[in-house]
């Protein structure tokens, strides 16, 4: 199925490309298929075969976690038979994914939109077509980066972003309408107002002499932003880095029996600050990066004097492309947009400081801010050696229907009992001048070692905020009584 959605090239040209820029690529590119194919397998729930034409259903933690927060088979069950729908189209999800230019961004943009359109009718399934407008794109993106990982919860929550949008203007024909004109890339499904807007530029690669192209393909935006925070940027630097992609082209190059002796990764920004910014954030790699103006090139070579005649080749051939009106302020609004949805805390004066919630959770020597698939938690560092480390998390989503703390309280039991967890206290207490819930309970998720979980809930304005513990009950016996101080030590400020 893979292979069906992936250029033919794909995982040859991913694997020469991590091995140089020091990512975990395995021995070969087949090494790193199998990584990829592991790492998917871990978040799915049950997927739609088109070359089998059946689906598939998986005994997996993923969906009995997916089962008990919607309470219900049916989301599930929809997503999948819309692929099966979506198959049945004239020319179905072989024609769909081929008819493309067979790049890694071309691929990736009909990805989301696949599976945007299966997440947008899945809710209209369960909860009715208003319903779509209610949803809370950013919880359940949280949702698809924990369960199935950073690049597929990029791929999903891309693409719900996209298709409910495209809902809330023109209902389900404007979503079906993404089938027949697809997003020509990455770029304009994470950033819908860019569509048809900021068009990518056609960018070449200049011939080397003595080297033969072998392969090509474009990263695009989505790809780059998944790259960069496997070099170890934040989520949000890594988006804002992103956000300025105007196009790019990656070649392998061989040397009569020699395979893959050279990469170079030419990329164009809309500005020159974008192109800076991105050139920044790959220099410190040992490989030759050259900025000029809004085009970057990337070249990776063993052989010195190699690397200097594709340097030289580049210099020669590196035209400026005329910057299209609109795209600087597109890229602009795009990154304010960002600053928004992504806005991350900081660590100030002792405390886990997450200002836009009115939130402020002690940090205790040890204890330490993390991405975990793109999601912040605070870690205990030392309890990480025992393969679990306890964590802390922040979380906000919509308010909804909920009317006061009783619903929340309700809510919350009806969760947790569809999770299967022990509830031991979920009350109403204060904290200070507001009130929240306090909660205790325990048990497994899905096919996770019994956890115990500490947590308060409140309302702010249109949002109910969370603050959760989270530690295995070994470690529970052990050090629960931190984890207790460390929750009442949690500060609450309302607007």
């Amino acid at each position: 199925q893979q292979e069906l959605f992936l250029p033919a090239n794909a995982f040859l040209l991913q694997y020469e490309l991590f091995r140089r820029l020091g990512l975990p690529a395995g021995r070969s590119p087949a090494a790193l298929r199998q990584q990829t194919l592991a790492g998917i397998a871990r978040g799915l729930s049950a997927f739609y075969d088109p070359i089998r034409k059946v689906f598939v259903l998986l005994p997996s933690a993923t969906r009995e976690i997916s089962e008990a927060l919607a309470g219900s088979q049916l989301p599930l069950f929809t997503h999948e038979l819309v692929h099966a729908h979506q198959d049945a189209r004239e020319g179905g999800l072989r024609a769909f994914f081929g008819a493309a230019d067979r790049t890694l961004d071309t691929t990736l943009a009909r990805r989301c939109i696949i599976e945007g359109e299966a997440e947008l009718v899945a809710v209209v399934a369960l909860r009715g077509e208003e319903a779509a407008a209610k949803t809370d794109l950013a919880a359940a993106g949280t949702l698809d980066r924990l369960l199935g990982g950073a690049m597929t919860g990029l791929i999903y929550e891309s693409g719900r972003r996209l298709a409910f949008q495209r809902h809330r203007e023109g209902g389900l024909d404007a979503v079906r309408a993404l089938w027949r004109q697809a997003p020509t890339s990455t770029e304009q499904v994470l950033h819908p107002g860019k569509c048809g807007i900021d068009l990518p530029v056609a960018v070449a690669v200049p011939d080397v002499p003595g080297l033969t192209p072998a392969h090509a393909t474009t990263l695009g935006e989505l790809m780059i932003v998944d790259l960069l925070r496997q070099l170890g940027n934040d989520r949000l630097a890594a988006s804002l880095a992103a956000a300025g992609w105007d196009g790019d082209r990656l070649v392998s190059f061989d040397r009569g029996d020699e395979a893959a002796v050279a990469l170079v990764w030419r990329s164009v920004w809309d500005r020159a600050e974008d192109a800076e910014d991105f050139a920044a954030r790959l220099t410190a790699r040992d490989r030759l990066v050259v900025c000029v103006g809004r085009v970057v090139d990337w070249i990776a070579a063993e052989d010195g004097e190699l690397r200097a005649a594709i340097t030289q080749a580049c210099a020669a051939a590196r035209p400026q492309p005329a910057a299209a009106d609109g795209d600087a302020a597109s890229t602009a609004a795009a990154e304010a947009e960002l600053r928004v949805a992504l806005a991350t805390s900081r660590a100030e004066g002792g405390f886990w400081r997450h200002e836009a919630l009115g939130v402020e959770v002690p940090m205790p020597d040890g204890w330490e801010i993390k991405e975990l698939n793109g999601v912040e938690m605070l870690i205990d560092s030392a309890s990480a050696k025992t393969g679990f480390a306890m964590n802390l998390n922040v979380m906000a989503q919509p308010r909804g229907e909920i009317a006061d703390l009783e619903a929340m309280v309700a809510q919350s039991r009806d969760q947790f009992e569809r999770l299967e967890l022990t509830v031991d206290a979920l009350e109403i207490t204060r904290r200070g001048d507001v009130d929240v819930i306090a909660g205790e309970y325990h048990g497994r998720i899905g096919r996770s070692p019994r956890l115990h979980f500490l947590t308060l809930g409140w309302l702010r304005g249109e949002q109910q905020v969370w603050v959760t513990a989270t530690a295995t009950e070994t470690l529970w016996r052990r050090h629960g009584d931190v984890l207790r101080e460390h929750m009442a030590g949690v500060r609450i400020t309302m607007p």
